[in-house]
């Protein structure tokens, strides 16, 4: 049921993407299909100790937050449906849409906490989503040659993505009928 679940969890969050802000949020979409994949993969390996996980996660949100005001405060909601041909998003628009995702990361903290693997695809979305939108913003500054917002907090995101998914992938396999470690505070 849980491996089912993180896939409608998944479908749904796109589904809510597109509505909310339309056929510009495509590489956000194949980030989100890409994040299930990852979280597929890990799907048998145990979930990390609050611990030792939840102050990195937090550092990883806490620069997502400093990514989404380089964005908000440089006009990312308009030049980019722009390039992607489409209408700009009204400012509120793209507030509100990050700001409603970002309670589902913080919500996906707290599951893991709560050894819920379930409600955690959005962990593995934060790595894949930063990895792919991170990129994409280094990628398009680059085409034209110059600032494009949220390019300069991409590196940290990255890192940040790189790290938080290290943790991930770090805890151990779980075999068989075996139940998963519920772990223990270190």
């Amino acid at each position: 049921m849980e491996f089912w679940g993180s896939g409608l969890i998944a479908l749904a969050s796109a589904i809510l993407a597109v509505w909310w802000l339309g056929v510009a949020v495509t590489p956000l979409v194949l980030a989100m299909a890409l994040g299930w994949v990852w979280h597929v993969r890990t799907f048998h390996r145990d979930l990390p100790s609050p611990r030792q996980f939840l102050p990195v996660y937090g550092s990883a949100l806490a620069w997502h937050g400093l990514h989404l005001y380089e964005e908000y405060t440089y006009e990312f909601y308009t030049l980019w449906p722009e390039m992607a041909g489409v209408p700009a998003w009204h400012a509120g628009q793209f507030l509100s849409f990050n700001l409603v995702f970002d309670g589902l990361f913080v919500l996906s903290g707290v599951a893991v906490a709560l050894r819920i693997r379930m409600l955690s695809y959005w962990v593995s979305f934060l790595v894949v989503g930063t990895f792919v939108t991170a990129i994409g913003h280094i990628v398009v500054a680059a085409w034209l040659w110059e600032y494009f917002p949220g390019v300069a907090t991409a590196p940290g995101s990255i890192a940040f993505g790189a790290i938080v998914g290290a943790r991930m992938s770090a805890c151990r396999t779980v075999r068989g009928n075996q139940e998963p470690h519920r772990g223990t505070p270190s």
